[in-house]
């Protein structure tokens, strides 16, 4: 089981770019039976990385030779879980990682969340029946104490569209309005955003724009390292 386990992670840091260095990771819900697994890859992949805060994330876009590489860890669609591995996991290693929440998924739970997930995270697959707690939503008090300790917190529009689908008023009320709530809800400055889906068939050159002329760092999550990226409003990372 040991060596399985070991070679899974070297596997996955074989997704972590080498030629760049400093990477993006991005996860979504991890369920609470892999919680034994993600401390363990974590802590295998502080051997080779250091883990920055959202904060420092200028210090990441660009590499300096003979440096430690750095890694960003970030977290997408505001599941339940991700309190759970605040508390048990990023916290006691000091870790700090950037979630990405859409503001109309905060507070659902059961056959509310499920379908939220069914319709706008997952709509062209058919995702597990039982309501069993695994498509719960983050509340709103679980987002204001990991902002409380330290994590940094992202735009991910109202409800995860596929913007390249939608009309200039949907796309400032999915980008510009939701940005606008979540700032308020929770008393900060919203400097992140993330792309729902992430890839280019998802995003176009209008909501690209907007994006940019809204947040200070935009992330896609097309594969690549972080100082590979086109530019900080069109970051890339590696989809775990």
């Amino acid at each position: 089981m040991l060596k399985k386990r070991f070679l899974t992670f070297k596997y996955i840091s074989r997704f972590i770019p080498k030629k760049s260095y400093n990477s993006a990771i991005t996860f979504h819900s991890i369920k609470s039976s892999d919680y034994k697994w993600l401390a363990s890859l974590l802590d295998y992949l502080k051997k080779d990385y250091e883990f920055i805060n959202p904060n420092d994330i200028e210090e990441a876009l660009i590499f300096k030779k003979n440096s430690k590489k750095k890694l960003l860890l970030t977290f997408d669609d505001g599941f339940s879980s991700c309190y759970d591995v605040c508390q048990k996991i990023l916290n006691p290693r000091k870790i700090k990682a950037l979630f990405f929440i859409p503001t109309s998924f905060i507070d659902l739970k059961n056959k509310q969340s499920f379908d939220f997930c069914q319709k706008h995270f997952y709509p062209n697959s058919v995702i597990n029946q039982k309501y069993n707690g695994e498509y719960d939503a983050l509340s709103l008090d679980q987002i204001l104490l990991m902002k409380r300790y330290g994590h940094s917190i992202g735009g991910h529009t109202f409800k995860h569209p596929n913007l390249a689908l939608l009309n200039e008023d949907e796309l400032f009320n999915e980008i510009i309005l939701s940005a606008n709530r979540l700032e308020a809800m929770l008393k900060i400055k919203l400097l992140f955003f993330a792309f729902p889906f992430g890839s280019l068939e998802s995003i176009n050159s209008r909501s690209f724009l907007i994006a940019k002329n809204r947040f200070k760092y935009c992330f896609s999550n097309i594969r690549g390292g972080l100082s590979e990226s086109p530019s900080k409003y069109f970051l890339y990372r590696q989809n775990i």
